[in-house]
């Protein structure tokens, strides 16, 4: 099925940021889009558990990839051991973003 990617853009005291949301065209995600739904949400989930001051971003993104192949792994969507894809960044062919990015200014929206 068909998804819809919305991306919503905020400005607020000169700096800009984002939201991206993916959601079903026709309201119901399919077996395999639920999963990578529910993937992408363990993911969040657990990035905000242990997200504090102090912690290094590079952590953050090094636990999203562990997560993320570690799910596509138990999805079948790739195989191999998980440390050696985190070390080939072999998760910025699904995840090419990162788990996101600093504030900017001067944006133009």
């Amino acid at each position: 099925g068909d998804v819809y990617k919305r991306q919503y853009q905020r400005r607020v005291h000169g700096y800009c940021s984002d939201i991206t949301t993916t959601f079903p065209a026709n309201g119901k995600f399919t077996s395999k889009q639920r999963q990578i739904y529910e993937l992408v949400l363990k993911i969040n989930r657990e990035i905000q558990k242990v997200l504090k001051p102090g912690i290094r971003w590079y952590d953050m993104e090094e636990l999203s990839a562990e997560l993320l192949l570690g799910g596509l792994k138990e999805l079948g969507m790739v195989k191999g051991d998980v440390k050696s894809m985190v070390k080939d960044k072999i998760n910025l062919l699904f995840m090419p973003h990162t788990i996101g990015h600093l504030l900017v200014s001067h944006c133009i929206m």
